[in-house]
């Protein structure tokens, strides 16, 4: 983390991850409904992977591409990776 980057928590997860999500897929944000399912912007499994990858380097720890399609929307998605966020953290 560089000076001035906020902490990522469980708390504020949602918010960094549409943030990252926005720009991977360039889409502006009020083109973005965080219920809608992530292949209507453009996600596939290469972009699943690819996206879970740049997630892992900026979160420190391996995410599977699988829980973007276990989880197919930003609502799911943030509860699921906040849960995997506390539980690296708690290690």
């Amino acid at each position: 983390m560089t000076e001035g980057e906020t902490k990522i928590t469980p708390d504020n997860l949602q918010a960094w991850l549409t943030e990252k999500f926005l720009e991977w897929a360039e889409i502006e944000a009020e083109e973005f409904d965080s219920n809608q399912p992530f292949t209507k912007y453009g996600l596939d499994s290469f972009g699943a992977m690819t996206f879970s990858t740049e997630l892992e380097d900026e979160l420190g720890f391996e995410i599977n591409a699988r829980l973007l399609w276990d989880n197919p929307n930003m609502d799911t998605l943030a509860a699921a990776l906040a849960e995997e966020l506390k539980k690296h953290q708690a290690e």
